[in-house]
């Protein structure tokens, strides 16, 4: 087969007409286009490289988006559909593209933010859920997890590290504070690591039994409502659904 040697050509056009002239050759792809070798006063090239930069991230962001619709409303292929390649457009289905540009790019947006919305609330269902679950030794308590007591009464609401039993936790508070003259301490729920309790007194002597429980490893709960725990945990599941 006989080799065709290469031909040049130099085009010169008006600036308006510059991108029209290129989609045309491009679209026939019989032309390597080329940057022009020399400037002088009249010609000079034009970098286009923000232009460039702009469609390949708007590039990058549908084939992103893409991604998403797959995973929410994957389309239906055949089983040969990878091999057909990319499909010939039309000159009219080129413009019409061309003119969906705007649209497309606010729908690839919109798409993108509302997968950045679903991994912002799927991180918040997870955080929902573990408050659920560490509110479940607490739910016999029938008083706000801040409730303080009452105006001749202290009240402590909090953990103790270990399984403890109300005697252990007595005598070992008695051992630490043996002025005290009478407190009351109830276990409302224990597992492998703490045990969740509900201790009162009467308030000249909350600063002794808050010490006592303290030199056992007394703390106070992490999470902090005026609700009850199980209506607390009402409110939650709510949110989590």
């Amino acid at each position: 087969m006989a080799v065709l040697q290469m031909q040049k050509i130099h085009i010169c056009a008006l600036k308006s007409n510059r991108r029209k002239i290129l989609e045309e050759l491009q679209k026939r792809g019989t032309v390597q286009i080329e940057d022009g070798e020399t400037e002088d006063e009249v010609f000079c090239k034009i970098d286009t490289g923000a232009e460039r930069a702009e469609s390949e991230k708007k590039s990058q962001a549908a084939q992103d988006a893409l991604r998403v619709l797959a995973r929410y409303a994957p389309e239906k292929k055949g089983l040969l559909s990878s091999l057909e390649g990319k499909r010939e457009l039309t000159d009219s289905q080129y413009q019409e593209g061309k003119e969906r540009c705007g649209r497309t790019d606010e729908t690839v947006r919109r798409i993108l933010g509302l997968e950045k919305t679903i991994g912002e609330e799927r991180t918040a269902r997870i955080r929902t859920e573990t408050a659920i679950e560490s509110l479940k030794p607490w739910l016999g308590l029938d008083v706000p997890m801040s409730y303080a007591g009452t105006g001749r009464t202290a009240a402590f609401v909090g953990t103790m590290p270990g399984q403890w039993n109300e005697e252990e936790l007595l005598a070992a508070v008695a051992e630490a504070a043996p002025q005290l003259a009478a407190f009351s301490i109830e276990i409302l729920g224990r597992d492998k690591d703490q045990t969740c309790l509900f201790a009162v007194c009467v308030r000249e002597e909350a600063e002794q039994l808050e010490d006592a429980l303290r030199m056992n490893g007394f703390v106070r709960p992490q999470i902090h409502t005026d609700q009850t725990p199980a209506a607390y945990t009402a409110d939650l599941e709510q949110e989590a659904e």
